[in-house]
């Protein structure tokens, strides 16, 4: 559900609001320590109550503690896109190669170098195109993982499978590989425990999903050395997150056009946050009209969806990825050019849905939009009436067609 969702990859994946005072909000505060113990609370993600948004980021980014520390990673609420927290010297060696080729990089310039093709990726990064059920999720990256030295399974095409079961270690910055799993529900944490013997520096923290944009730092000091109390780091993850969700709300107001649909939008810039809704969230066209989907990042458009096609990623011991949701449906799914992590292809795409009526289930599957790897999708509409339409991937992001 990267370069966000990733993937597509979700969920995503978006779902609870915010108090009624209209601000936002990164979610909760941070946690009280415990009489004679250090902890802090990073949070991940966050909800704006001016738009439906996905922010792929750890608030606050860095934050500096003591060897023996506890580091709360807390997801208030889940907004279709899951997280994971994994650390150890593969994510140092990843985040240190994303820092240098800059924010700004393509996703196949990541994606391709060395450090994070080492580094497995929730979802799989080729999608079957017309017809065919998806890959599944690489269980490596869906599922805790703890490895001493080493790459953990890897796959590009998915279904790698799971690491040896192993209980949680504390964190003593040595181990290659130190994740969390997928964490993809509402109130999802995870706790990391700093070893006794960590050594001070600046430890990686990274995203398997959200690979290019999503990441932070632990910065261990030595004991001398004065670190933020719990309060201080709170309000500074809220102050970043504010800061985020005020940069991206632009992209919530876009210029409408003529029977054309913005499915998700974002802001020149802002690498690590997007708009999850349909833009407009009603468009009007006469019958035998066609509709326009623009779509931005990874999302379904998706009508009539059978009850079996919820939710779009199950976990039960493992991740699976539901061919119902991220399979093409009365639509010819995308060539394998598009259909892929990052697109193989630059030039904007048309797929082409044909005629609808409104009877049965019509989906596009997932759609991987990354500029400039643009996706639209075209249906044109041959029966007046209203047409209810969603997102698979992101709870809160529907739409209808009025057709007259």
């Amino acid at each position: 559900m990267r370069r966000m969702l990733v993937v597509a990859v979700v969920a995503a994946l978006i779902g609870v609001g915010c108090s009624g005072d209209q601000k936002d909000k990164s979610a909760s505060s941070t946690s009280t320590a415990k009489p004679g113990a250090e902890q802090v609370t990073v949070l991940m993600d966050g909800r704006s109550s001016a738009y439906n948004g996905v922010f792929t980021a750890y608030f606050p980014s860095q934050v500096s503690v003591h060897p023996g520390a506890t580091v709360d990673f807390k997801m208030p609420s889940f907004n279709g896109e899951p997280h994971t927290v994994t650390l150890g010297t593969l994510a140092d060696a990843g985040v240190k190669k994303l820092e240098a080729l800059g924010p700004a990089a393509s996703p196949a310039d990541q994606e391709n170098s060395p450090e994070l093709k080492s580094l497995p990726d929730v979802f799989p990064h080729e999608f079957s195109g017309a017809g065919g059920n998806p890959p599944d999720a690489n269980q490596s990256a869906a599922l805790p993982c703890y490895l001493d030295t080493g790459v953990p399974p890897l796959s590009l095409t998915g279904g790698a499978p799971a690491c040896l079961p192993r209980a949680e270690p504390q964190f003593n910055g040595r181990q290659s590989f130190f994740n969390s799993g997928a964490l993809a529900q509402d109130n999802a944490s995870y706790t990391v425990k700093l070893a006794d013997d960590i050594a001070p520096g600046a430890y990686a923290v990274f995203c398997l999903i959200h690979r290019g944009t999503m990441f932070g730092k632990l910065k261990v000091v030595d004991r001398a050395t004065p670190v933020p109390p719990a309060g201080e780091v709170a309000a500074t993850a809220d102050q970043e997150f504010r800061a985020l969700a005020k940069s991206l709300e632009p992209a919530a107001n876009p210029k409408a056009l003529p029977a054309t649909v913005l499915a998700g939008s974002g802001v020149p810039g802002v690498f690590n946050a997007f708009v999850a809704e349909f833009l407009p969230k009603e468009v009007t066209v006469a019958a035998g009209q066609p509709v326009t989907w623009e779509a931005f990042l990874f999302h379904t458009i998706s009508f009539n969806p059978p009850p079996e096609a919820v939710p779009p990623v199950t976990a039960n011991h493992a991740m699976h990825l539901n061919p119902k949701a991220f399979g093409p449906a009365d639509s010819p799914g995308l060539p394998p050019a598009y259909a892929a992590f990052p697109p193989k292809a630059t030039a904007p795409y048309v797929l082409d849905g044909g005629a609808f009526d409104g009877t049965g289930y019509k989906n596009t599957g997932l759609v991987i939009s990354i500029p400039p790897s643009i996706v639209s999708y075209k249906v044109t509409f041959t029966k007046p009436g209203s047409y209810s339409y969603v997102c698979l991937l992101h709870p809160g992001m529907v739409g209808v067609v009025k057709v007259t």
